[in-house]
C-alpha cells in the first residue's frame, strides 16, 4: 500500500472530517477505538503512484499492484513530451505516473480492494470515504482519463461508485498537465469490495495520452 505523506494525508481527512489529527508510524495508524484500524486512514490503493516497478522509457512488463488492459503504461517524468517534473501536476509526485499507452483508443488499470473486514460499520452506515487523483492530458489533444470507485456487495452487487474525471483540454486551457479532483461520501450498507479502475481514452494522436498520478482512497470510521 502507498502511505501518503503527512500534508496529502491530512489535506484528504480533513475534507470528510473537519480537523482529524493522525499519526503514522511504521505505515500504520493511531486509530483508537476504530475497528479494523488497518484499513482506516491510509491509502488503501497499491501503488497509487505507479512509483512500484519500472516506467517507461524503460521496459514495462506490467505495473505492480494493477490489472491492465491494452498498452497501459507507468512513464517517467521528463520522459519525451510527457509531462515534466516542472509540468502542473502534484507538488509531492514521485518520478512516475499512468498512461494510457500508445495506439489504444480505450486502455485500463484496475485493481479490488477487500473491505468485508469493515461489514459492519459499514452496514451501520458509519465509513467514510475519500477519493482522489491527479488526472490530465497532453497539450492541445483531447485524450482524458477517468478514476472510478464502484462499491460491490458479497454477490457482486453494484452499490454505487465515483468518478473523478475527465479533465477535458479545455480545463487544462490546452496545457500538458494533471489537476486534482476529489469526491467524499459514506461507503453504501453492504459494501465487501471497492473496485478502482482507471480509463484512459484517446481521440487523436498515436499515443493514448490520458494521464494519472497519485491515486488515492482513504476511509474513515
Amino acid at each position: 500500500m502507498q502511505v501518503l505523506n503527512r500534508s496529502t494525508l491530512m489535506r484528504a481527512l480533513a475534507a470528510i472530517a473537519g480537523t482529524f489529527a493522525c499519526v503514522l508510524i511504521a505505515g500504520s495508524v493511531n486509530a483508537a477505538g476504530a475497528p479494523s484500524t488497518a484499513l482506516l486512514a491510509r491509502n488503501l490503493i497499491v501503488n497509487g503512484g505507479a512509483e512500484a516497478g519500472s516506467a517507461l522509457p524503460q521496459k514495462v512488463a506490467s505495473i505492480p499492484g494493477w490489472s491492465t488492459t491494452g498498452h497501459f503504461t507507468a512513464v517517467t517524468y521528463g520522459y519525451d513530451d510527457y509531462p515534466s517534473a516542472t509540468s502542473p501536476g502534484p507538488t509531492d509526485r514521485g518520478k512516475h505516473f499512468f498512461s494510457g499507452g500508445t495506439n489504444d483508443p480505450i486502455s485500463t488499470a484496475s485493481q479490488t480492494i477487500d473491505v468485508s473486514s469493515l461489514r459492519d460499520s459499514i452496514d451501520r452506515g458509519g465509513i467514510q470515504y475519500v477519493f482522489f487523483a491527479w488526472i490530465g492530458g497532453w497539450a492541445g489533444q483531447q485524450d482524458y482519463a477517468t478514476v472510478a470507485a464502484t462499491f460491490y456487495d458479497a454477490e457482486k452487487k453494484r452499490l454505487g461508485g465515483a468518478t473523478l474525471g475527465p479533465v477535458t483540454v479545455g480545463a487544462r486551457k490546452g496545457v500538458t498537465s494533471l489537476l486534482y479532483r476529489q469526491a467524499v461520501g459514506h461507503v453504501p450498507a453492504g459494501t465487501r469490495s471497492i473496485l478502482v479502475k482507471i480509463t484512459a481514452t484517446r481521440f487523436e494522436g498515436s499515443s493514448n495520452d490520458g494521464y494519472t498520478d497519485d491515486i488515492s482512497l482513504i476511509l474513515k470510521g
